[in-house]
């Protein structure tokens, strides 16, 4: 299998289907197969088709402004999303989500007091995450 905008072969399959991830949603491809035999010869390439993936293509959060702060907690909000069923907060330093909202605000406790920390969101659509926003730095009160 074969994508017109990659130049090695995106997969291969033993029968005639094939599932192809990693693929951007609301996003369109030009896909192509080529067989090839037991020496692993190729023949010649298919005439490629146009795909086009479902699902909403998301951007990031923009205008991410503190809202509030206190001596363990941060007040957030952003822009909403086109698209977006929701929204993750992330913290600078941490791997996993610290926060979700659905709509384009939150509040996040359980900071320590006079400390400073930086958040990002990315919108959510179904399984899709977006982009981040730019950071935020925030210091709660003492």
């Amino acid at each position: 299998m074969y994508r017109s905008d990659v130049a090695t072969n995106i997969g291969q399959s033993q029968g005639p289907k094939i599932t192809i991830g990693g693929l951007d949603p609301a996003s369109t491809y030009k896909l192509s197969v080529r067989a090839f035999d037991v020496n692993q010869k190729l023949g010649p390439s298919s005439t490629p088709i146009t795909v086009t993936t479902a699902g909403a293509k998301l951007t990031a959060p923009k205008s991410l402004t503190v809202t509030s702060t206190a001596k363990g907690s941060v007040g957030l909000k952003w822009s909403a999303v086109a698209g977006a069923d929701g929204y993750r907060i992330y913290r600078k330093g941490i791997a996993q989500n610290v926060g979700a909202a659905k709509d384009p605000h939150v509040v996040i406790g359980g900071l320590k007091s006079n400390t400073t920390y930086t958040f990002y969101v990315r919108a959510e659509s179904g399984r899709t995450i977006g982009p981040p926003s730019t950071g935020k730095y925030v210091k709660t009160r003492k």
